[in-house]
């Protein structure tokens, strides 16, 4: 989005393109420096198409049935059957959503021919299929709200944690405890959680991703970034870096705050994190507390616990960790009705991991140091 605004500006002759960033507080400054870093080295953003779109297979066969009047059952490969995601899609799971769509009447088979059911008639059918010409949905992300304050918005993963323990969240500079959350209008409603402040600045709830964190270290590491900066600016930045005394290399940094908290810092990105705070259940706190940029551990874990875990992740591969689903909030995704449960689980759980982020965790040194920067020992790989 914000090469995309560059883009838009210094068209005209004699001017040049610009765009002022207007940070409000200590996180919104370290993540625009952190675009700014990521722009001054050249990158732009892979497009990377979600895996195993099996709802975006039942829309399009839906979509054709009416276009062709009736559709063989193997027929629909003709049309869209070269789509790279369908083309890699197991024959198992594509049988899977068809059975399923005829099971729930969405879609109807007669003499070998599919055509829409009275299901799919009455979910998708109305004002002339008009729901069926569109696969967009709304970001999955909920508003929080206090009172009738509005505090921010997280991602939907943010509520999903293990057993009955109550989601906290970390907003607006302070800890929130869920006492509700509307799936439908996706709205949650907090409460003060009664616990002390952060000891160091966190970052939205929105997730952000793993080369935008890695930026943020590193503008973090050297307290500059690219770019013409106002002084208050570069005053801020070098007083936010210098909390961060330890940010050396590539290591990530078991960390221990004045507080009492542990927290690991990864700067991994979101969905990295949540993957690995799985993978550590066990070591985690409780409740359990993640950021872009680290989790939280507990007070009496230590880094030999840590590295125990990650070598048996790093054995058993970054795609083996999974991040729970709560299935309400499939809800949200678009002609999620038409698949059977397990794969539409097994679809937002892969949408929800980043692999590749987790990989680099696991392939780098873990470090451990007191807030103060002082090193409690170098540590290995792990």
């Amino acid at each position: 989005a914000f090469l995309q605004r560059l883009g838009r500006t210094g068209r005209r002759p004699g001017t040049r393109r610009n765009c002022l960033f207007l940070a409000t507080s200590n996180d919104a400054l370290i993540r625009a420096a952190g675009l700014i870093q990521l722009w001054s080295e050249g990158f732009v953003e892979p497009v990377v198409a979600p895996p195993e779109p099996f709802h975006i297979l039942a829309q399009q066969i839906m979509a054709l049935t009416l276009q062709q009047g009736g559709l063989e059952r193997a027929r629909w490969r003709e049309w869209v059957g070269g789509m790279p995601a369908f083309a890699a899609m197991a024959e198992p799971d594509i049988d899977a959503v068809i059975d399923y769509m005829l099971s729930r009447g969405i879609l109807f088979e007669d003499g070998g021919l599919l055509s829409l059911g009275t299901e799919g008639e009455r979910s998708f059918g109305y004002k002339n299929f008009l729901e069926l010409f569109s696969v967009f949905t709304s970001p999955p992300l909920v508003t929080v709200l206090h009172g009738r304050s509005e505090l921010g918005q997280v991602h939907e993963s943010s509520f999903h944690i293990r057993g009955e323990e109550t989601p906290i969240l970390l907003l607006a500079g302070r800890s929130w405890k869920v006492s509700h959350v509307d799936w439908g209008r996706r709205v949650a409603h907090v409460e003060p959680a009664g616990e002390g402040g952060r000891s160091r600045w966190m970052g939205t709830g929105q997730p952000l991703s793993f080369a935008l964190c890695q930026a943020m270290r590193r503008v973090l590491e050297t307290g500059t970034c690219p770019g013409e900066r106002s002084l208050r600016a570069r005053r801020r930045l070098e007083e936010v870096a210098a909390d961060f005394p330890w940010l050396e290399g590539d290591s990530t940094v078991l960390v221990r705050h004045p507080s009492g908290e542990v927290r690991w810092w990864t700067f991994a990105g979101f969905r990295a994190n949540r993957a690995l705070g799985e993978g550590l259940a066990h070591l985690a706190a409780r409740p359990p507390r993640s950021d872009n940029l680290w989790l939280g551990l507990r007070k009496d874990a230590e880094v030999h616990d840590v590295k125990d875990v990650v070598g048996v992740g790093r054995g058993a591969g970054a795609d083996a960790i999974k991040v729970p689903v709560d299935a309400i909030a499939l809800d949200g995704l678009k002609f999620v009705a038409c698949l059977p449960a397990a794969l539409a689980e097994r679809m937002m759980a892969r949408r929800l991991q980043d692999a590749a982020a987790v990989a680099w965790v696991l392939d780098h040194p873990l470090r451990s140091v007191t807030e103060a920067g002082r090193d409690d020992g170098r540590e290995s790989h792990g």
